[in-house]
């Protein structure tokens, strides 16, 4: 089962992510000209559950994670946090705890655990919006 969560979660990364930088105008199959912008793509989001935080790099502002099987994982490396990143206890259980400042220190101390991330796709590419220590 765990095989299945974890192909289920990075097919859902890989779908989102394509869907929020997908922002061409195709309906015509040529290039888009200078007179019609496409409308920016929306950011779209998808938290992951059973991630293990493998490095924290403070001085780029970026984590990478692996998930999915032990032998083999599917690992996503240098993913930078998006500004107003948190680190929180859990993302489906509000509370006062999970308002409290950003920092690295937080991060630091989730390396090797097993927790949740929220990831943010959009045009720009893919950043970390929350983690979950909670791992929900």
């Amino acid at each position: 089962m765990m095989s299945n969560v974890s192909r289920r979660a990075a097919f859902g990364l890989i779908v989102t992510f394509g869907a929020a930088a997908f922002t061409g105008d195709t309906s015509t199959g040529a290039e888009p000209d200078d007179t019609h912008s496409p409308a920016p793509a929306e950011a779209a989001t998808v938290t992951i559950k059973d991630v293990t935080i493998t490095q924290v790099d403070e001085s780029a502002g970026t984590v990478s994670v692996s998930f999915g099987k032990k032998d083999k994982p599917t690992k996503v490396e240098n993913v930078p946090l998006q500004e107003g990143a948190r680190v929180v206890a859990s993302h489906v259980l509000p509370g006062s705890v999970n308002n409290l400042p950003f920092r690295w220190e937080y991060v630091r101390r989730l390396r090797g655990k097993v927790v949740s991330v929220r990831l943010r796709a959009s045009a720009a590419g893919l950043s970390v919006v929350s983690i979950a220590s909670g791992n929900d």
